[in-house]
């Protein structure tokens, strides 16, 4: 399933989980459900509803936490004071 993702695309396999990219979220839970359909086609019918059989949860860091919004900020800081004095 992994090797199906586009090399274009971010993902990357970490224990039991796949980072990628928000706008890739869909496009691998797709081939996730895919890969369980065929894997037990004979359990699973084409209709059931496999939505919930993996979880999704948004990973991120806030942009005031990340070193370059800090950075820039600290940046900023120094000319006005430099500008003040």
């Amino acid at each position: 399933m992994y090797k199906k993702i586009p090399d274009e695309e971010f993902a990357l396999i970490i224990h039991d989980c796949i980072l990628t990219t928000k706008k890739d979220v869909l496009l691998v839970k797709n081939l996730l459900e895919n890969r369980v359909r065929k894997l037990f086609s004979g359990v699973i019918l084409e209709h059931h509803n496999l939505d919930k059989l993996f979880k999704t949860s948004i990973v991120s860091i806030p942009n005031d936490m990340l070193e370059k919004t800090q950075r820039e900020a600290y940046l900023k800081k120094c000319n006005r004071e430099e500008i003040n004095s």
